[in-house]
């Protein structure tokens, strides 16, 4: 399912939108799929689509199939689910959340466990799309950038590299696929995984 949600995150990202994906499944099988809208462009058929609220796990729980029972039902997300997402798991009383990397901004306050370990590479492929964003839109000297060179120094420095070098909004844009645009990256990734994961085990 975390391909799924890297997929949509990989389409917000071609809208200049902030990379985050989610999707509902039942019974291992995707039900709905959602990505963050919020900057989308205007003109979609997403009733959420440019408001403050079209978060990626909003728009999955939107877009589930009308009285559908979510009570079995399994939420899945590139991001750790902000207190409004949050809040909408509970209200509609989706079991469970699986999330790859912890939010880089506010979070849920540590009520969901990420499903991945602390240093899987698709932690810093998730946070990765949604720091290079935020450099992207909001310059390298935003604050969520700051925040996060504490706890993901090197996934941050990652982030800005590839933003020097539009690496991703160029392959974002033209359509290509996130495959694609991993594969002549994955040197990097891989590279900066190890930091991390070099940085985790020492406790540092």
């Amino acid at each position: 399912m975390f391909r799924v949600c890297l997929d949509q995150a990989w389409l917000s990202l071609g809208c200049r939108g902030l990379p985050v994906g989610a999707v509902v499944s039942f019974k291992g099988e995707d039900i709905s799929r959602g990505r963050n809208r919020v900057y989308d462009p205007p003109g979609g058929d997403d009733p959420l689509q440019r408001t403050p609220v079209a978060h990626a796990e909003m728009n999955a729980i939107a877009s589930a199939p009308p009285d559908f029972d979510l009570s079995d039902c399994r939420l899945w997300t590139t991001q750790e689910p902000c207190a409004m997402c949050s809040a909408a798991i509970d209200f509609a009383e989706i079991a469970g959340v699986a999330y790859l990397a912890s939010d880089p901004s506010a979070g849920s306050g540590g009520r969901f466990v990420s499903s991945g370990g602390s240093d899987d590479i698709w932690i810093v492929v998730a946070n990765a799309l949604f720091l290079h964003n935020i450099a992207w839109l909001g310059g390298k000297d935003n604050p969520m950038l700051e925040r996060n060179r504490l706890h993901e120094p090197e996934v941050v420095s990652l982030a800005l590299n590839l933003v020097d070098h539009g690496s991703l909004m160029d392959p974002a844009s033209r359509g290509a696929s996130i495959e694609e645009a991993l594969g002549e990256l994955w040197d990097q990734v891989e590279e900066t995984s190890l930091r991390r994961r070099s940085r985790l085990r020492s406790g540092s």
